[in-house]
């Protein structure tokens, strides 16, 4: 291929085989590729195709690639007579690794720009240095084939080794260089610049797919580590912590919270041998209300509230909602379903304090959570283990704010209130009062076979330990709090035992057994006086109880105390007194035998439990035969 460019042998200049100072042999020629001596052909010459003009090798040298390097000098030629250079854009990337080992990518770009060239030159074979006019410099590596440049040092590559440009004149290599082959950059005078912005968002990244935090917070972190800790609990750790952290702040910020609903049900089965032809029976009473939106006047992080330090606390702005809900009651009797709702009766307003706990590798424990039932206020958890995925702070911020995903009510006073409730509709639902009748007449004969005085034992027994169970239980209210443990009501095992010794009594022809008045207030105190101790107060003594009868003022109560007084002469309860305590007896005895003598009518009681009263406590059974005291 014939060689039509090559290097002036003084400057190292491009050279054409047409330029006057070559035709004229002013200046001579070297080869850009072999540094030998070069002779021109037909130099100044019109154009022709054969012969053509053209520089020529001494004949004998050795020849490797020298029109290759002709075609990159007569390039940069191009280059210096075009004046600019479209420079690509530069992109930088970086990776951070998140405290879970994945890789989070940043990057930055500077964007691609046309820059002047003052001046080009040929630095060796295969590159050409550019010099622009704010005098900075780039390396134009034209093999097209290097990928990597020097540290600090701007480096293109740019493919210009089509050998064919050797032959080109000045016009054709314009015509043909029109658009140069896309340039790639190797390095750029920015790239420490660029990387070190790269690193900082994929570390932004990382940090904002709560999978890193600053080197502050690894700073505080490690100084209030304990000594030794393994290290993949250390990564746990450090998450636990940034989720734990970002969540309250998330809640400090915004000040609301979307909370989800409430939701209570109590439920019956048929008894064992409930008849009718049914295989599946139940009666099922639901309560629930819909999801809530929490707004809170102020927010403490980590605030001691009693035994326990929660990660929230809200104070929730006034005017607090309303708890408003629904009941819906469900019989089910096999294949066949009936279902009824209706609107919450008792609406109730949300007290002031939410507690806020947040799990994100370990829930709350029992012993935590006995202390939030302490503590008797509502408290929400939101369970972050249970959210899949990468997590960003965005996703996170309106999971916690707006959603109701991964929440749970762990305490809510309402639910207590509203489970007494269900239980009492489900005790007085016609269905249940129609197992309850199924089952009492299908066992009476067995209950007849056992005597009444048995019976009568049985139920004294279990009465007494229903309600020393109780007993028990407000004493640990006491230093558990105030609603931390329920009372054993109808529901429970102790109460089965009572109410199957009741039946068996009314089958027997006593009555009243199971009345609430008759179970939880006039026996309990007849057999406080009896025992000289408290049955169903937590007190040691007749006369502790005795006091409260004497204080009694209700009308309710005032008709059963011809009851105490029969007892107290029955059992010689004065005996356990001292002279101050008997002679104050003595005065209110006087006072309750006026009045019952007067015929005062709420000092007159029924007659409904003379019959049992006198076959629990025998020793009562003379006084209650007189009548003193009774309602004609």
């Amino acid at each position: 291929m014939p060689l039509k460019w090559a290097s002036d042998a003084a400057t190292g200049a491009p050279r054409y085989i047409h330029d006057p100072d070559i035709v004229s042999q002013a200046a001579s020629a070297v080869c850009p590729g072999c540094g030998s001596k070069l002779w021109t052909v037909l130099a100044g010459e019109p154009q022709r195709v054969r012969p053509t003009a053209h520089f020529r090798h001494v004949a004998g040298t050795p020849r490797t690639a020298c029109v290759v390097v002709a075609a990159r000098l007569a390039a940069s030629h191009h280059l210096a007579s075009l004046g600019y250079i479209d420079l690509p854009r530069r992109r930088v990337t970086a990776v951070s690794k998140g405290f879970s080992g994945e890789g989070y990518e940043g990057w930055v770009e500077e964007p691609a720009q046309r820059v002047r060239i003052s001046d080009v030159r040929m630095v060796d074979p295969a590159a050409a240095e550019l010099t622009l006019d704010d005098g900075r410099t780039i390396l134009v590596d034209l093999t097209g084939e290097r990928v990597e440049g020097e540290a600090g040092r701007a480096v293109i590559t740019i493919n210009l080794s089509d050998p064919a440009l050797a032959e080109m004149d000045v016009d054709e290599l314009r015509a043909r260089l029109r658009l140069l082959p896309p340039a790639s950059w190797c390095s750029h005078w920015r790239d420490r610049e660029l990387t070190s912005q790269a690193r900082v968002r994929a570390a932004d990244e990382a940090r904002q797919s709560l999978d890193a935090w600053t080197d502050e917070d690894e700073a505080l972190f490690q100084a209030q580590l304990p000594p030794g800790t393994d290290p993949d609990a250390t990564a746990t750790m450090r998450r636990e912590t940034l989720l734990h952290r970002t969540v309250k702040s998330i809640l400090e910020d915004a000040r609301r919270i979307r909370a989800p609903g409430l939701h209570v049900a109590v439920q019956r089965d048929a008894p064992d041998g409930y008849g009718n032809g049914w295989d599946d029976h139940r009666v099922e009473i639901l309560w629930w209300s819909a999801p809530a939106e929490l707004r809170f006047e102020a927010v403490e992080l980590e605030r001691r509230l009693g035994r326990i330090v929660p990660d929230v606390v809200g104070r929730l702005a006034e005017p607090r909602p309303r708890i408003l809900g629904g009941i819906a009651t469900r019989v089910q009797r096999g294949d066949d379903e009936e279902e009824d709702e209706q609107h919450d009766e008792f609406p109730a307003h949300w007290s002031e304090t939410v507690l806020i706990e947040v799990a994100v590798t370990h829930k709350v424990d029992e012993e935590k959570l006995r202390k939030v039932r302490h503590l008797d206020l509502p408290t929400l958890e939101i369970d972050l283990c249970s959210m899949g995925g990468r997590m960003t702070l965005d996703g996170l911020r309106k999971l916690v704010v707006d959603g109701t995903e991964g929440k749970q009510w762990l305490h809510h006073p309402a639910l207590r209130t509203r489970r007494a409730v269900l239980r009492y509709k489900l005790r007085e639902h016609a269905e249940v009062l129609a197992y309850q009748a199924y089952i009492r007449a299908h066992r009476r004969e067995r209950l007849l076979e056992t005597p009444s005085s048995q019976w009568a034992q049985r139920y004294l027994l279990a009465l007494r330990a229903f309600c020393d169970a109780n007993i028990r239980i407000e004493r640990l209210r006491k230093t558990e709090g105030p609603r931390y443990l329920e009372h054993l009501d109808e529901d429970s095992e102790e109460w089965a035992e009572v109410a199957l010794a009741a039946e068996a009594l009314e089958a027997h022809g006593f009555e009243g057994g199971a009345e609430h008045v008759f179970a939880r207030t006039i026996v309990p105190r007849i057999l406080s006086i009896q025992l000289n101790t408290g049955v169903g107060y937590a007190v040691s003594s007749a006369i502790q109880v005795v006091n409260a009868i004497m204080n009694t003022r209700s009308d309710n109560s005032t008709q059963w105390l011809s009851l105490y007084l029969i007892a107290a002469k029955s059992f010689d309860v004065e005996r356990h007194f001292r002279p101050e305590q008997v002679r104050r007896f003595r005065e209110w005895r006087a006072e309750v035998v006026r009045q019952i003598e007067e015929g005062a009518p709420e000092y007159l009681r029924p007659a409904r439990f003379d019959a049992i009263l006198s076959l629990l406590f025998p020793a009562m059974a003379r006084g209650i035969a007189h009548g003193k005291g009774r309602a004609d």
